[in-house]
């Protein structure tokens, strides 16, 4: 039996959008700056949304809630030019997880999926370019991200970004992809990761996730 959404998190640089089903709106956990509002099924209200988290220190979340969420999460993907990606969080033997400083933020190895190209392999591909690890091995999904973002032509672009947990063999050898603008990667513990700054939100919130999981306990 399929289960139906009951939300999407959709990160703005470093602010939220959430697109929430009516009945579960009560459990979302949002900050004391949050805008809360009905969706009014008007496409160009969202865009109202959007230029106010971008724009405005006023609000860190706005949480657009509907009683059909598929209704809400399809006209809002109608706006934007569509981006998937995949990526991986990579385990070393000694219990460490890979990081990379890309752009002056602390990342994860990921990139854009290949035409045709299924989101795990994608995400074995993106790791072993971006780092320089070979042999990696994909062990689960972790989650999906969304993000919105402005391209070189200033056009609005919504990211869907598949994340994997995967394995690394040691001792390993890493090169950094200088043309992807890595600087340089380091494997951190879960204190180290979780404390590594400045780093975005949806990056920081994945690695908090990912430390969380129940196998990782």
């Amino acid at each position: 039996m399929k289960i139906s959404k009951q939300s999407y998190k959709i990160y703005i640089n470093d602010k939220v959008l959430h697109l929430v089903d009516k009945e579960h709106f009560a459990n979302l956990q949002l900050s004391a700056k949050c805008l809360k509002v009905p969706y009014s099924g008007s496409k160009k209200s969202l865009f109202q949304y959007l230029d106010t988290l971008e724009k405005s220190s006023r609000f860190d979340e706005i949480a657009l809630q509907t009683d059909d969420l598929d209704t809400l999460y399809k006209d809002f993907k109608s706006l934007f030019k569509w981006v998937p990606a995949a990526g991986g969080i990579i385990r070393r033997e000694d219990g460490r997880i890979l990081m990379i400083f890309r752009r002056n933020v602390w990342d994860l190895p990921k990139g854009k999926l290949d035409d045709n190209e299924k989101p795990r392999a994608a995400a074995v591909r993106e790791c072993e370019e971006e780092t320089g690890l070979q042999h990696l091995d994909l062990i689960s999904k972790v989650k999906n991200t969304f993000h919105i973002y402005r391209d070189n032509d200033n056009t609005r672009v919504l990211k869907k970004t598949s994340w994997y947990s995967l394995n690394a063999p040691m001792p390993d050898q890493i090169k950094v992809q200088i043309e992807e603008q890595i600087e340089r990667a380091d494997w951190m513990n879960k204190n180290e990761s979780l404390d590594a700054v400045p780093v975005l939100l949806s990056i920081h919130e994945l690695v908090g996730y990912y430390w969380a999981l129940p196998e990782l306990a």
